[in-house]
């Protein structure tokens, strides 16, 4: 995704906006939902659709059922788009979730619906797969039992984790 600089008090100045930052907690992580509802208006704007958070929710709000179904499939294809490859499911559902939140704040319940993605376009992965030897493989247990900066719980866990490697 591309950063940009972006004035999010200047989305404080909408009503729908600023009624939903009020319920939402201090600290940096409202700055940050600030800065997805920025990203998906801006994206908006690319796609030629209404950018105005006060029209969308009213939209919504005066529609039917319809009208939040496509407002939903027009987030899903925002989330699970181009936009976000290369990255992965917890960056995408954290987007997904926090416009999911402005909408229902402002009484705008969106279906649920999961969202689905090529997870092969992403370039990050969760796990780290080594392959390592058995000998040291055993001698890396042994320096992490013997050590007095482990504490017996991961001691535990580094003994089961060998006992069922064996």
């Amino acid at each position: 995704m591309q950063r940009r600089r972006v004035d999010i008090d200047g989305l404080l100045k909408y009503d729908k906006v600023d009624f939903w930052v009020g319920g939402l907690k201090f600290g940096s992580s409202r700055k940050t939902t600030l800065y997805h509802l920025a990203a998906y208006l801006r994206w908006r704007e690319t796609t030629k659709l209404e950018t105005n958070p006060d029209l969308i929710i009213q939209a919504c709000l005066d529609g039917t059922q319809k009208t939040l179904i496509d407002h939903l499939r027009i987030l899903k294809s925002w989330v699970e788009g181009e936009t976000f490859d290369g990255s992965d499911r917890l960056t995408r559902d954290k987007y997904y979730k926090d416009i999911r939140s402005f909408y229902k704040h402002n009484l705008c319940d969106l279906p649920s619906s999961p969202l689905r993605f090529n997870s092969k376009s992403t370039s990050r992965t969760l796990g780290v797969k080594v392959d390592i030897p058995a000998t040291e493989y055993l001698e890396f247990a042994r320096k992490v039992v013997s050590s007095r900066e482990c504490s017996v719980r991961d001691k535990a866990i580094v003994m089961v984790m060998l006992h069922y490697a064996i």
